[in-house]
């Protein structure tokens, strides 16, 4: 379901109407020349002063902007320019091509970078069209006269229901094949959006549903097949996951600017028409990929040599009761982001209650929203700096300490500055965990059934999305808090012991052995 990370209730109470374009062609009469340059001259500056206009309400928008709020986004920015600085000093110089091997180090360094930039802007612009529909959908729906948490629930079981056997298709149809599906969704998703109808906009929430399930494991899980495909070390596949949390805080960013842009020029509608045309560009990218697939089949299609079983709910299942680790670290992820989306819908009651009984004012939720991608990006450059020197089983423990301890302080502190401390750095957590999943499914999930697994650990997370929605919206917020601390709490005792049991993996023993005898060799 697509769930409004963002600015809950910002927008206006109604839909603006929209602007008549401005006319291209001035009236007139064509000559030998063409059309009167005056008409051309006139609409051009037309449109120019309707610019300036825009920019100018912008501006005098952001006059009013509470000083804080100011100060806090310019502080995060300096974080995050700082650990971006450090990132790239990390990197080891490139060594100067003095030797064949050098040069060839050189040649495979630059192919996994073009593969990488190719996947990371798909993946980047499907996120900015996923987050541009965040701000403003809870207004549209209010200015439709529907519920809004009606829709919101419908879509969570439908992704309970439809999204699992949808996830399950990935590794049948094909990765690439479910990601070209995923867009075909999204773009009847945000057409629906345009009518105000209940119905129709619960049809549009089941295709969300089905739509989430396949954006969280099919690009994931066509990009590993193929990067391993392809012959690049599984090292690489943290750099790709930290770029990929650092540019999913910076893409929210941009589409909380964005959403505002497209909102003052075609109202609360204006950022789903843009969110439906960079889908349509993501769905072009698309397809050049090669197609991957899971089950019984390998990246290319061929029979898999070692067979590591087929596809679909049997395998699946069998995976996990047979490896605990794997069974362990899902459930630590479906409780960790339970908690998250739980989240979600309490922050902005929450904030607005400790400033109205603090400082008092309007809480500006659309800078608060950025300040919150900041952390996320900030969370994600932490990772690119830790990952060297530290696990992902150390990482993983870190972080689902941090958010418990983070979301039980507004249990014990309700003022403004105790209360908005907390959220960012529980952020910062969410972007930290964000790289540190991706590569534990990698390190710990078999390639070819990655996508089913990761669907059947979303039946647990919906039952909590919807547990805890529930709770959010008729629970006292110290109940909804003391909730996900404990969810947070639980993912930490799962992946200790996912720690405990790694040597009765499976998969690792077979990892291990299969090093040993090249070792031997």
């Amino acid at each position: 379901a697509r769930v409004p990370r963002g600015t809950l209730g910002a927008a206006g109470p109604g839909l603006q109407h929209e602007p008549s374009p401005s006319p291209i062609i001035a009236r007139g009469r064509p000559g030998a020349g063409g059309w009167p340059r005056r008409g051309l001259r006139s609409s051009s500056g037309a449109m120019i002063a309707a610019a300036a206009s825009l920019l100018s309400s912008m501006f005098n928008h952001a006059l009013e902007w509470p000083r804080w709020a100011l100060v806090l986004l310019a502080s995060l920015t300096a974080v995050a320019l700082v650990l971006a600085g450090l990132t790239r000093a990390q990197a080891s110089p490139p060594t100067p091509p003095t030797s064949p091997l050098t040069t060839k180090l050189k040649g495979a360094s630059e192919s996994f970078a073009g593969f990488q930039r190719g996947y990371l802007s798909v993946y980047l612009l499907v996120m900015l069209a996923d987050w541009l529909q965040g701000p403003n959908i809870y207004g549209l729906y209010k200015s439709y006269g529907v519920d809004p948490g009606a829709l919101f629930l419908c879509g969570f079981l439908s992704s309970a229901v439809f999204g699992t056997y949808a996830g399950m298709l990935v590794d049948v149809v094909g990765r690439k094949h479910a990601c070209l599906i995923f867009c075909a969704l999204e773009v009847i998703i945000q057409l629906v959006e345009h009518c105000p109808n209940f119905w129709v906009l619960l049809f549009g929430r089941v295709l969300g549903g089905i739509s989430t399930s396949l954006l969280f494991c099919a690009f994931e899980s066509w990009y590993v097949t193929e990067h391993r495909t392809r012959g690049f070390g599984d090292h690489l596949l943290k750099s790709t996951f930290a770029l990929a949390s650092a540019g999913n805080g910076v893409s929210a960013i941009a589409a909380g600017v964005l959403a505002q842009v497209a909102t003052d020029v075609s109202g609360l509608i204006g950022p789903f028409r843009l969110a439906l045309g960079l889908t349509v560009v993501a769905a072009a990218l698309i397809l050049p990929w090669v197609e991957n697939y899971g089950g019984a089949r390998s990246p290319r299609g061929s029979a898999v040599a070692g067979g590591e079983g087929r596809g679909g709910w049997r395998a699946a299942l069998g995976a996990l009761y047979d490896d605990p680790v794997v069974l362990c670290v899902g459930l630590a992820h479906a409780f960790f982001e339970g908690a998250m989306f739980t989240f979600v819908f309490a922050w902005v009651p929450a904030l607005e209650g400790a400033l109205e009984k603090g400082r008092g004012g309007e809480l500006p939720v659309g800078l608060v929203f950025s300040a919150f991608m900041l952390a996320v990006t900030i969370g994600g450059l932490a990772f690119s700096l830790s990952h060297a020197w530290a696990s992902n089983h150390a990482l993983a423990c870190g972080v689902y300490a941090l958010a418990a301890a983070s979301m039980a302080v507004p249990v014990a502190h309700e003022d403004f500055a105790s209360v908005l401390a907390c959220f960012l750095v529980l952020e910062m957590c969410v972007g930290l965990f964000q790289p540190v999943s991706g590569s534990q499914r990698s390190e710990h999930l078999p390639e070819s059934l990655q996508s089913s697994i990761m669907t059947v650990l979303r039946l647990p997370l919906n039952v909590l999305v919807v547990t805890g929605t529930h709770l959010a919206g008729h629970a006292p917020l110290g109940t909804v808090w003391k909730t996900c601390a404990a969810w947070h709490a639980c993912a930490l005792v799962l992946q200790l012991a996912a720690g405990g049991l790694a040597g009765r993996s499976p998969r690792r023993r077979g990892v291990e052995a299969a090093a040993a005898a090249k070792k031997a060799q």
